[in-house]
């Protein structure tokens, strides 16, 4: 399933309003191998208007932030460590991976695999939690660059 086709907090799936034809065209029209060995793989996921339920997968869902194994408890322990820390999930633009029954590992989405303050390994109630930057580095170093660079077109300096 293809869980990064969603709006907002990936609660509400969009499908491209252009015909599927027509996108098949475009992609076809590409002349890009690669972009059409993709596009073959999900197109039928892309515009299937009932992809499943999001949510964890040991109740039948499906989500990228977490991996297969992680249970809603999980996700409710690694809240109570952010909080013990003085953070919350909504400060960490993360994604969540069980290693193991009692390992864990916050991925951080950032430029960089270094200077980030909170990463380390760390004891909460049994389990070990790594937390790790750089996850997405190059699409983050990308989005950076750009940015940068759109700086230079605006109306405004802020």
């Amino acid at each position: 399933m293809n869980s990064g086709n969603y709006r907002g907090f990936g609660d509400t799936k969009f499908i491209p309003e252009l015909d599927q034809a027509k996108f098949d065209t475009i992609v076809e029209q590409s002349n890009s191998r690669n972009s059409k060995i993709i596009w073959s793989a999900i197109k039928s996921t892309v515009y299937d208007p009932n992809p499943g339920q999001l949510g964890f997968s040991d109740k039948g869902g499906s989500s990228s932030y977490y991996t297969p194994n992680v249970t809603e408890a999980d996700t409710e322990m690694i809240k109570r460590f952010l909080a013990s820390k003085g953070w919350t999930d909504a400060h960490i633009n993360s994604r969540l991976w069980k290693n193991s029954d009692n390992q864990f590992e916050i991925k951080v989405a950032s430029v960089l695999d270094s200077e980030l303050k909170i990463a380390g390994d760390y004891e909460f109630e049994g389990n070990l939690i790594k937390i790790t930057a750089g996850d997405f580095s190059e699409y983050m170093r990308k989005c950076a660059d750009n940015l940068s660079q759109a700086i230079i077109h605006s109306a405004n300096d802020k």
